[in-house]
């Protein structure tokens, strides 16, 4: 759920899908889906890590997704928004774009070291 909020957005962001949507009307739609999505991922992680403390404590793939983690979360809520506030339908700018890219790659990062997590 969280994914496809996020990814819902940045496609459209990168020009790729819903072209007669305007970005703000999207992002504003998959925002509650983004929040609510966000707080059982993060509260089921936190369960998940304290399950296994010092084995993830130890693991630099963890440490990694952490960081990733980090920067996604501070880059969705004061870096994209400036992007999704456009109301038009069109073409969307190239920073925009920028925008979107970099999204697509930090959530990618989370969860690509969340996959590492257990070949570590």
């Amino acid at each position: 759920m969280l994914g496809g909020a996020i990814l819902l957005v940045d496609l459209r962001l990168l020009g790729i899908g819903l072209h007669g949507v305007p970005v703000a009307s999207l992002a504003r739609s998959a925002r509650p889906w983004l929040w609510a999505s966000l707080a059982l991922t993060i509260g089921s992680g936190v369960l998940l890590f304290l399950s296994e403390a010092l084995k993830c404590y130890e693991n630099p793939a963890f440490w990694l997704k952490v960081a990733f983690l980090i920067v996604a979360l501070l880059f969705a809520g004061l870096v994209r928004p400036r992007f999704t506030r456009d109301a038009s339908a069109g073409p969307v700018r190239f920073s925009a774009r920028l925008a979107g890219a970099v999204s697509v790659l930090l959530w990618t990062g989370v969860a690509a070291a969340g996959r590492g997590i257990g070949f570590w």
